[in-house]
C-alpha cells in the first residue's frame, strides 16, 4: 500500500515538474504560425462528477527552413473553448500562434500559460502521497523487524552509580 502512494506522489510530481519545465522552456517568446492538421475531442466519464474532454491535435509549423510537428495544446489545463478555437481554425484553414523552445524546436505548445493554482496543488498534493507513502513502508518496514533491532525497544544499559566505593 504504501508503494503504491510512493508512486503516485511521484507520478504526481514527474507531472508538475515537466509542466513548469514546459513553461520555462517556452519562456522566451518566440511564437510560429502552425496549421492545423486534425483536431479531437475525446469524452470520458459518465458518473458522478459528470463527463470530461480531451483535446487531441496535430499541428504543422516552420522554423529556420524545417517543418515540424507538434500535438500539445496547452502545458496544464487548456481553456474551455480550446477546442472550438482549434476546431474553427482548422475548418477555416487559418494559421494558430505556436510557442517554441528556441534551443529545441521540436518542443512546442498551443496555450503555455503557467498556472500557480495547479502548481501549487500538484505540488503538494504529490508531497503528500509520498510522504504517507513513505510513512506507511517505514511503519511495516519496522514492524517486522526482530525486537532486538527496532530502535524504541532497546534497554538502557543501567549506569554504574556515582559517589561512593564499589560494591564487590
Amino acid at each position: 500500500m504504501g508503494l503504491i502512494f510512493l508512486l503516485v506522489g511521484g507520478w504526481l510530481f514527474f507531472s508538475v515538474a515537466s509542466a513548469s519545465y514546459g513553461s520555462w522552456r517556452t519562456r522566451v517568446p518566440l511564437v510560429v504560425d502552425a496549421q492545423v492538421q486534425s483536431v479531437e475531442r475525446r469524452l470520458s466519464g459518465n458518473g458522478r462528477f459528470g463527463r470530461s474532454s480531451t483535446v487531441l491535435v496535430r499541428y504543422t509549423y516552420r522554423y529556420k527552413d524545417e517543418i515540424f510537428e507538434g500535438h500539445r495544446v496547452a502545458l496544464f489545463n487548456p481553456p474551455r473553448n480550446a477546442y472550438e478555437r482549434l476546431l474553427g481554425a482548422f475548418e477555416r484553414k487559418e494559421p494558430i500562434p505556436v510557442f517554441l523552445d528556441p534551443d529545441h524546436p521540436g518542443f512546442s505548445v498551443i496555450y503555455r500559460d503557467f498556472s500557480w493554482d495547479h502548481f501549487a496543488v500538484g505540488l503538494l498534493t504529490s508531497l503528500g502521497f509520498s510522504g504517507m507513502g513513505g510513512l506507511i513502508v517505514w511503519m511495516v518496514a519496522g514492524s517486522t523487524r526482530s525486537d532486538n533491532t527496532k530502535w524504541y525497544s532497546r534497554k538502557k544499559k543501567p549506569r554504574p552509580e556515582s559517589g561512593g566505593p564499589e560494591k564487590i
